[in-house]
């Protein structure tokens, strides 16, 4: 089975999760009897012939939030998010997985979740952003992340400090010599990437189709 095929069927199956799941432990997906238990992880586990590890333990546990929070969105709008993204993307489930397994903490899920909402919105991000969203996910410090959100919607223009530096790093702000407040060091700006991100994680914004 396919990565994309894999990924159309775990999402699908999302209407027989229930958010009681998201109290699991990651030591329920050390067992391969619960493993084959819970909806979604099911399909990916079985079809992907994965052995049990803690990592990939920590990869079913990620995809059972992922898949809870994606629960919100209709049937109807998850299968045309899908549909669109693997349209534009031969390899969006594989990649999809990917990030899932390197994202390092739960509540990350949730912020993906958004990311692929903001995407599939009549008004919202094209792929290309989709995927650098997801890249500058994968690699940011989620405190870091959280702190975009307090510049996003601080008075000022400019900032400055080591998690700016880290946004930075992913993309999301760049360092200017022009304006800011060299006497102060605020010299960080958020880019349209960093913005982009804060509507899609931090804001409302998506969270209806139109």
């Amino acid at each position: 089975m396919k990565f994309n095929e894999v990924m159309r069927k775990a999402i699908g199956e999302t209407k027989d999760l229930s958010m009681a799941y998201l109290e699991k432990g990651l030591d329920s997906f050390l067992d391969e009897g619960v493993l084959k238990e819970i909806p979604v992880v099911k399909t990916v586990y079985t079809a992907l012939k994965l052995p049990i590890s803690v990592a990939n333990a920590y990869s079913m546990e990620k995809l059972m939030h992922f898949c809870c929070y994606m629960s919100e969105i209709s049937d109807l709008e998850r299968a045309r998010y899908i549909n669109k993204a693997t349209n534009e993307d031969e390899h969006f489930g594989e990649k999809l997985l990917i990030t899932l397994d390197k994202i390092d903490d739960l509540d990350k899920t949730q912020m993906l979740v958004k990311i692929f909402r903001g995407y599939g919105h009549k008004n919202g991000i094209d792929y290309h952003t989709f995927r650098r969203l997801c890249l500058a996910l994968e690699k940011t410090y989620i405190e870091d992340l959280q702190y975009l959100k307090e510049c996003v919607e601080s008075p000022k223009d400019y900032f400055s400090g080591e998690k700016m530096i880290n946004l930075s790093n992913s993309g999301l702000t760049a360092m200017t010599v022009i304006g800011g407040d060299l006497l102060n060091g605020d010299v960080f700006q958020i880019l349209p990437l960093g913005q982009a991100f804060y509507k899609c994680v931090f804001t409302d914004q998506y969270e209806v189709t139109v």
